[in-house]
């Protein structure tokens, strides 16, 4: 019992249920045994059996409780108290409350709490462009002493925080599985993507505000292009990692932009229309003179290394097909593009539906045209990628839509300038299917029939 306090039951019971500390049972024989449960330790009581803590978890619950009277009443307390343990203190966000993709990342993030604790530390790691990672816990210093870091760290040697508890609790299997459950409502493939989509249709309205703005000042228009996710893959802009911010064009020329308030909009999904700033004024750090483009009612400036990140390649390329796309303005070529989605009939297998292209080709299957029907059909918006699709069709749905949310195994069909492109919704992203779906879809042949017995 070397290093132990000793405890009696309802202590013990306490500490077990409100502290969350390791409670160790001790035997006569100077051993010790780790509870499964609280009725493990009622029924050690009823044998006569005592309890234990060890000593240093103890004094760091004693300097935790000190620290909280000490800061008592503090604001800046308050939220840092709120940031290293809301869920202590009964502050978890009421549902009534929670915006529309707040919601759905509930829900996403829900459908994974069944799998084990690697699997799902294996999803985050998806969105940060790795495949797996480990838990690991980092004691704080000064006047967080007494609690610990909580972080994932990846297989590519960058780490992610996820939570902070007293020390004691931060090393138990509970905690840690709370704090990847609550990293899964923001970091996993699908709720990112969806994200970005919410937040797009919103920043572009508010464009036309800023460039508004900015003619009247005398300063540049810019073009929204992209909302992206800092993975954190570059170690410029590692201290972002897990951010949201977007992608400009000012002047002709690709441009990053972030700010914190930015990122809570987009990842909180209350992006608005119009610039939330009432006053217009210069961004903090840069003068008047540095000042070229106008975003949310705040001059900013382009050229400069502030508010802004390094632009990867691929997030280079995401942009600059962007910027051709906004660029392209013929009338009569728009109003020609449409796009269709297709559903799997309700007689088809349950093993075809709501599968990603590898579970199929896992059980020897494949993509059949003819298990599809087309149930929905609309012109094409400028500016509207799959993407943006997805995203209207699982939170703002046309009520002529007939179909279920758009989700894995659906396939969507888009005419563009004369052509068709056909893109099956994977687990995550799309796949171009167009050689195979197109060719083979009866009903796309029958319509080539009857137009070419029309001529």
């Amino acid at each position: 019992w070397d290093g132990m306090l000793p405890l009696k039951e309802e202590a013990a019971l306490h500490l077990y249920e409100k502290e969350d500390m390791q409670i160790f049972l001790l035997h006569e024989d100077g051993s010790e045994a780790i509870p499964d449960s609280t009725e493990d330790m009622k029924a050690h009581a009823e044998k006569g059996g005592i309890f234990g803590v060890h000593k240093e978890d103890w004094n760091a619950l004693t300097e935790y409780r000190a620290m909280k009277e000490e800061l008592a009443g503090s604001e800046a307390a308050k939220d840092m108290l709120q940031e290293y343990g809301a869920k202590e203190q009964g502050q978890d966000t009421p549902a009534g409350k929670l915006t529309k993709l707040q919601q759905k990342a509930a829900e996403i993030a829900k459908g994974y709490e069944t799998l084990p604790m690697q699997d799902r530390i294996g999803i985050i790691a998806q969105s940060f462009g790795c495949t797996t990672g480990k838990i690991e816990t980092s004691p704080c210093t000064g006047k967080w002493r007494g609690t610990s870091d909580i972080s994932i760290k990846f297989d590519n040697g960058t780490s992610l925080f996820i939570g902070n508890r007293r020390t004691p609790q931060a090393k138990t299997a509970k905690v840690q599985n709370e704090c990847v459950n609550s990293a899964l409502v923001q970091y996993n493939p699908e709720i990112i993507r969806a994200t970005k989509e919410a937040a797009i249709d919103a920043l572009r309205q508010r464009e036309t505000k800023d460039n508004e703005i900015a003619a009247q000042k005398g300063l540049k228009p810019y073009t929204l292009l992209n909302v992206e996710f800092n993975d954190g893959t570059d170690e410029k802009s590692g201290g972002y990692m897990g951010w949201y911010y977007v992608t400009l064009a000012v002047d002709g020329k690709i441009h990053s932009h972030i700010e914190t308030g930015l990122n809570y909009e987009i990842l909180d999904g209350k992006t608005s229309g119009k610039p939330t700033r009432e006053n217009y004024f210069v961004a903090g750090a840069l003068k008047e003179t540095d000042v070229d483009y106008v975003f949310n009612n705040v001059g900013f400036s382009s050229t400069s290394e502030l508010y802004s990140l390094p632009v990867r390649d691929e997030v280079r390329e995401r942009a600059e097909k962007t910027l051709a796309e906004r660029g392209r303005t013929p009338a009569a070529e728009q109003a020609e593009n449409t796009f269709s989605i297709y559903q799997l009939k309700d007689d088809v297998p349950v093993d075809y539906h709501f599968r990603s292209l590898e579970r199929l080709q896992e059980n020897g299957l494949a993509v059949d045209p003819a298990n599809y029907e087309k149930i929905y059909t609309a012109p094409l918006p400028p500016g509207m990628g799959l993407e943006r699709i997805f995203e209207k069709f699982n939170f703002d749905r046309p009520e002529d839509f007939k179909g279920h949310s758009l989700s894995v195994s659906d396939v969507i069909v888009l005419h563009q300038n004369g052509q068709d492109t056909a893109h099956y919704t994977d687990k995550v992203g799309f796949v171009d299917i167009s050689e195979n779906f197109l060719l083979e879809n009866p009903l796309k042949a029958a319509e080539q029939s009857t137009e070419q017995n029309a001529n």
